[in-house]
């Protein structure tokens, strides 16, 4: 059975909610406002490119579950 764009919508609020704080703006920063890393980087008070990349696959591998 299908679900629907709500609830996988919900589902997806959801798992965000779940993450850490830094991943969340990584999500928001990288994904929603598709900013380049180096400019996500420079946002979060100069968070190494290597932490960025290891938070964002963290993050992605938790919306991957969904």
């Amino acid at each position: 059975m299908r679900r629907s764009k709500a609830t996988n919508r919900a589902d997806l609020s959801a798992a965000i909610e779940r993450m850490r704080p830094r991943q969340k703006q990584i999500i928001r920063l990288a994904v929603e406002e598709r900013r380049s890393q180096e400019e996500v980087c420079a946002l979060l008070n100069g968070l190494s490119l290597r932490t960025l990349q290891r938070d964002q696959a963290e993050a992605l591998d938790l919306l991957a579950q969904l």
